[in-house]
């Protein structure tokens, strides 16, 4: 991990966090390519956490017996695995948590 000159005499790298919204066309979960766009986006503007919505008014982005979850539903038929899931693993592949 690079370090700015401040972060490297604390030892400590600065948190840097971007919160993903799903309100936007297409959702950036509809897609391994829009997956993939956003941890591009994340490594290369050294954020290290991503706080992903996944729910909203009522819709939900991840398997769900009380609410629709025809969102996540539509995500899954496209990318042919849980849209989460694949975020979650890849970020974690460069080293960037992620909070749902």
């Amino acid at each position: 991990m690079l370090l700015f000159p401040h972060e490297a005499a604390s030892q400590e790298p600065i948190r840097r966090g971007l919160y993903v919204s799903v309100i936007q066309d297409p959702v950036v979960l509809s897609s391994r390519q829009d997956i993939e766009k956003l941890i591009d986006f994340a490594g290369k503007n050294r954020i290290n956490t991503l706080f992903v919505q996944i729910y909203r008014e009522n819709k939900a982005w991840f398997p769900s017996k009380v609410a629709d979850s025809s969102p996540y539903q539509e995500c899954y038929k496209n990318i042919s695995a849980d849209p989460l899931e694949l975020l979650i693993k890849e970020a974690h592949t460069r080293g960037i948590k992620v909070h749902a």
